[in-house]
Formats: C-alpha cells, structure tokens, sequence
C-alpha cells in the first residue's frame, strides 16, 4: 500500500501533537513534515517530499491563503487543505480561490480528517459537510464558471448522474452518497468522472457551484 504523505503547518503545538497521535491509527496516512510556521514548511518541502498539506488558516508571519498560493505556484504537486476554527464564509472563499482542494474544521473527527485527505490525493476536493451551503450560497450569483469547454445546455447529465450531482452538492461523501442512492461506491466514482467531464469543470467543488449556478435542487 502506497502511504500517503502529509505535513501539517500550524502554530500550535498542542493541536500538531494531538493530530499527529489521531493521524497515526491510518495505516494509509504518514504525517511527514510537522512545522510551527510557513518559512518552515517551506525549508522542509525542498528536503522531504509529500502529496498533502494542512495548513492553518491563521498563522503569525505567513497567513493560510499565502501560503496556499504558495504551494500552488512552487509545489503543485502538493495538495492543500485548509484545517481550522473558523466557519467563516470569507475564509472558505478566500482559501478556496487560493488554490485549496479542501476546507474542514478542527472539530471534525480524526477519521473525517482522514477522508478528507484521501480524497485530494485521490485529485478530489472536499469541503466540510456543515460549510457547503454556505460554499452553495456564496456562489449561487455566478452567472458562469469559466469552464475549459461548453457548459449550459449541451450538458446533458442521465437522472442517476443529476441525483449524484444533487447529493454532491450537500456535502456529501462518495460513500454516504452511495448509502443513499442504493449502489457502490465504485458506481458513484464512475458517475462523477462521467458529471466532470459533462460538466467541463475540473473537481467536486466546481461541480457543487455549478449545480448552484443551475438552480439545481438541493434540499432532501
């Protein structure tokens, strides 16, 4: 099994410790890099590679959207997740637009933290089930997405793919999403792939503002 590998940036020593000892039950998760600021982060990427960091919205010297565009722009090969307090509608946006491909709270439960790092190695995005309608909300006035080809009408998605976009757009994980709709897992990957590449966007949460741009509904 290929390990993934992690770094965690946060200025709290209590909180890397207590996640580092959470993160060491997943035989599939190795946290790597454990560093107080950016600038140190920084200095270890160059010495030991990893495919997912978590980086702390609010830090001292290098806040968490710099930091993300950061990695962006040098380490695209790395894969940001903002972890943090904060339920802000400004900070999910503005680290969102930065280049983050995940947005969960501390509170979350170590085995929701381990998911949602699974899914950006896996090329996914994932955003906290509790900030997804505020993400819906936030972008529910956009007109277009900039897509890299046609989205509007030539998207014709098949009922099940419209029902998987639905639930996508809750929040929800490719397993709840498969508990729900009464099939595998395997056949909701299989369904996103199809949604992606209909769609013209390129992951879950261009997907989600999409499905808020059509006015899909949302609601159960």
């Amino acid at each position: 099994m290929t390990q993934i590998r992690v770094a965690i940036v946060d200025d709290s020593d209590v909180f890397r410790v207590a996640l580092q000892r959470s993160l060491a039950r997943f035989s599939d998760i190795r946290l790597v890099i454990e560093a107080c600021e950016a600038s140190e982060l920084m200095a270890r990427l160059a010495v030991e590679p990893v495919h997912v960091a978590l980086v702390d919205v609010r830090m001292p010297s290098m806040g968490g959207a710099e930091l993300t565009r950061f990695l962006r722009d040098t380490h695209p090969q790395v894969a940001p997740i903002a972890l943090t307090v904060s339920d802000s509608r400004d900070d999910l946006v503005e680290l969102l637009r930065s280049g983050s491909r995940g947005y969960i709270l501390k509170t979350a439960s170590p085995v929701d933290i381990a998911e949602a790092i699974r899914a950006v190695a896996r090329g996914e995005a994932w955003v906290a089930t509790s900030m997804a309608r505020t993400l819906i909300d936030e972008f529910s006035h956009l007109q277009t997405l900039s897509p890299r080809r046609g989205v509007g009408a030539e998207a014709h998605l098949s009922d099940r793919e419209d029902m998987v976009l639905r639930e996508l757009a809750l929040g929800r994980t490719n397993r709840e999403i498969a508990e729900r709709l009464h099939i595998a897992e395997s056949t909701v990957k299989s369904h996103l792939k199809s949604i992606l590449e209909k769609l013209g966007v390129r992951n879950r949460v261009e997907a989600v503002l999409y499905a808020s741009r059509r006015d899909l509904e949302t609601g159960e």
